[in-house]
């Protein structure tokens, strides 16, 4: 009976201080997907790090440091936290290049960086009690016309991506795509050369453009005959030789003024 009371005793000593670790490979498996709806494919030229670090406090600065395994504290801008690098193996049950990294605390930061298309991406990971292997994976997709971007719980970052400029208006007309070095159309006068301008106190002859203007009121060439009071014409009265044909007092009238003369 004391016997077995003392083993019991004893299980429980050793259930109460049993060892907890966080000594763990941390796996990492990395996928490329070249277009937006290509497949995935096993990337190739990989760099990847493990900080024993949050990204509550540190942070990748830029792809340079992402390269080379550097962490920065926010606010400060210190630079710190030794980076476990990531080891190249092979694991029968997986086709592909894996990168292993032994760490022994929680959380953890892993860095990966695609060196072919100049991307990187970071996370942290939290670990597991006594957990031996954690897998991991990482996508990087280089199509992605953005700077920064989540992709599940990473944080991805293309900082070499520029964003095209947008073709600027051309509020003074269009250009001819078939006369690039031509001149610019005016959308007003589509039809190009130059309006003739209007012509005061006329009209130009389309058959003379060289000739006399011609008179609204008066489109037959050459000079109106002034009208001649009473009816004669001014030839006739000036010289004396004709007679006036109207009748009454404005004919009576005009032939005495030219008897006196």
């Amino acid at each position: 009976m004391k016997r077995t009371i003392l083993y019991l005793f004893a299980l429980m000593l050793s259930g109460c201080f049993k060892s907890v670790g966080y000594e763990t490979d941390v796996i990492l498996k990395s996928w490329v997907q070249a277009e937006s709806s290509g497949e995935l494919a096993p990337a190739t030229g990989i760099v990847a790090h493990a900080f024993e670090a949050d990204t509550m406090t540190w942070t990748i600065a830029s792809y340079e440091d992402a390269l080379n395994g550097v962490l920065t504290r926010k606010g400060s801008g210190e630079r710190g936290v030794a980076p476990v690098n990531g080891v190249a193996i092979r694991v029968d049950s997986v086709d592909m290049d894996l990168l292993s990294m032994h760490v022994s605390s929680s959380p953890v930061i892993i860095v990966a960086v695609d060196t072919e298309n100049r991307l990187y991406g970071y996370r942290q990971q939290d670990l597991g009690e006594n957990l031996p292997q954690l897998y991991t994976s990482v996508i990087f997709r280089p199509w992605k016309e953005l700077k920064k971007y989540v992709d599940g719980s990473w944080r991805m970052i293309n900082e070499f991506y520029t964003e095209t400029p947008e073709e600027p208006e051309n509020p003074g007309g269009t250009v001819d795509p078939e006369d690039p070095d031509g001149d610019v159309t005016d959308p007003e006068n589509p039809e190009g050369g130059t309006e003739e301008p209007e012509t005061p106190g006329g009209t130009v002859e389309p058959g003379n453009p060289d000739g006399d203007v011609t008179d609204p009121e008066n489109p037959e060439d050459g000079t109106e005959e002034p009208e001649t009071p009473g009816g004669g014409t001014e030839d006739n009265i000036e010289d004396g030789a004709g007679t006036a044909s109207g009748t009454g007092a404005a004919g009576t009238s005009a032939y005495a003024c030219v008897g006196r003369r």
